[in-house]
């Protein structure tokens, strides 16, 4: 039986501290409860964060041949600089975790959770309290780094803006086979699209998905299909960005239409009365977009916190369905889809941290079904 821990940061910032509570829960019965704990201030994690940010801005700018602006810094030397950024933000991370009421409360998640026990950490990020910029920030931190997680194999996390809603999950919902997919394929100028086509394709030749593409549709043909048919997954490969501070987002859809999630609301809240449960987006600078459909009650968004290159997306994505077509528990197939990353993490330093689960707290976990064996899971 899967545990669920509310990580919940109240209020706070780095220059002073943050407040916040844990709560553990079993068969959505409280186990444990720390009500208001203050963690230490991190000045120094903002602009450790900033620096990596933009070194690894620039070296996947470097990577893709597009023009920057400092002519003089070589291909070794943006490397090197993103490597010893990530380097620097990993340290102040850990530095932050080993701090005593850090300690104590990853102390009472571990002896809380036992080691042959599976839990679902949510980190619970209220919006309406901490200011925009920590908010923000507190959203892409590399929170893995945690030791917890190296302690215990069967947990991982996911991020909900929604602090006041308690998670209830008892048991997975349920993805029948086939799968049913909605695969948009956006505007792709500059990126590899084919093999995410590739590793769709698979799915649906080994039946366990059947899957309909849509390549660089209109916005007429995307919101036919999700307001009048009912899917499983929603995919999307291709260019997006996130605006209005990180609260909403677009995709490119077409080389001449971008898709604006605040004006596909009805649409998107169709289809997830219609059965949708799942939305990934293989694309760059995804947080926006997740916050968006975290609002508008999609159960679970996969994006990546900061711009991807072609090579990380493909094997996150190929990892991912591979393990959670296969029966591993969805937040388990995202650990290890992300863990596999390390294969290609010192050609881009800090890659196991793009890809992140957002969240509706309150809905369940998931699972795709395996013939003969699925009734034994829980």
């Amino acid at each position: 039986m899967e545990k669920l821990v509310d990580f919940i940061i109240n209020d706070g910032n780095f220059n002073e501290g943050f407040y916040v509570s844990l709560e553990i829960r079993e068969k959505g019965i409280p186990i444990l409860l720390k009500p208001y704990t203050k963690v230490p201030p991190a000045p120094e994690i903002p602009k450790l964060y900033q620096n990596w940010q933009k070194q690894y801005a620039f070296w996947i700018s470097v990577q893709r041949g597009i023009e920057v602006p400092q002519n003089q810094v070589t291909n070794v030397s943006s490397q090197r600089d993103c490597k010893e950024a990530e380097k620097k933000l990993k340290k102040g991370m850990e530095e932050w975790f080993k701090k005593a009421s850090f300690v104590e409360l990853g102390k009472q998640v571990l002896d809380t959770v036992k080691e042959e026990e599976s839990a679902h950490i949510i980190f619970k990020i209220n919006n309406d309290l901490l200011h925009k910029q920590n908010n923000e920030l507190l959203q892409k931190l590399p929170w893995q780094l945690w030791n917890i997680f190296d302690s215990r194999n069967k947990v991982w996390f996911s991020l909900s803006s929604k602090p006041e809603q308690h998670s209830q999950q008892i048991k997975a919902a349920v993805l029948k086979m086939p799968v049913k997919i909605l695969a948009i394929f956006g505007a792709d100028e500059g990126i590899d699209i084919q093999k995410d086509k590739n590793f769709l394709e698979e799915l649906q030749s080994k039946k366990k998905a059947e899957i309909e593409k849509l390549l660089q549709p209109t916005l007429e043909e995307v919101h036919n299909k999700l307001w009048n048919e009912s899917w499983d997954i929603l995919f999307f490969a291709g260019h997006s960005s996130s605006q209005n501070d990180g609260n909403s987002g677009n995709i490119q859809i077409n080389s001449n239409e971008s898709l604006d999630l605040d004006d596909f609301r009805n649409t998107l809240r169709e289809a997830t009365k219609k059965g949708l449960k799942l939305a990934i987006f293989n694309s760059c600078d995804g947080m926006g977009l997740a916050n968006k459909l975290a609002e508008l009650e999609i159960p679970q968004v996969i994006v990546m916190r900061e711009p991807v290159p072609d090579e990380v997306a493909q094997k996150f994505l190929q990892e991912f369905l591979r393990l959670f077509s296969e029966g591993e528990p969805f937040y388990l197939a995202v650990r290890q889809a992300a863990n596999k990353l390390e294969s290609v993490g010192g050609k881009y330093p800090g890659a196991l941290w793009l890809p992140v689960i957002c969240q509706n707290p309150t809905e369940k976990s998931l699972a795709w079904s395996q013939p003969n064996r699925f009734q034994n899971m829980f």
